[in-house]
């Protein structure tokens, strides 16, 4: 997993839903799953995330300084899995 970038005092994390600031929480992610035709399921796989406490949706990272969201590792991790890489 994915080490949380650190930040200043001047930024926060944020939920992508738009809940506002919030706390960074470790969840477990399904990368895989496999189930018989009735549902019984057979395996699955899952991988650390960090998600946002208040929703569980993406974090987007907000610095005051600049007033605006800024780019991070977590971002890029997430831009590379929604393409299959």
């Amino acid at each position: 997993m994915m080490e949380l970038p650190k930040i200043t005092d001047k930024q926060e994390w944020c939920c992508e839903r738009g809940c506002g600031p919030c706390r960074a929480m470790e969840t477990d992610f399904e990368v895989f799953r496999s189930e018989t035709l009735d549902g019984e399921l057979l395996e699955s796989r899952t991988e650390k995330v960090w998600v946002s406490h208040c929703c569980g949706m993406g974090l987007m990272l907000w610095d005051r300084d600049l007033e605006d969201f800024v780019e991070t590792a977590l971002q890029d991790t997430k831009q590379e899995d929604s393409h299959g890489v």
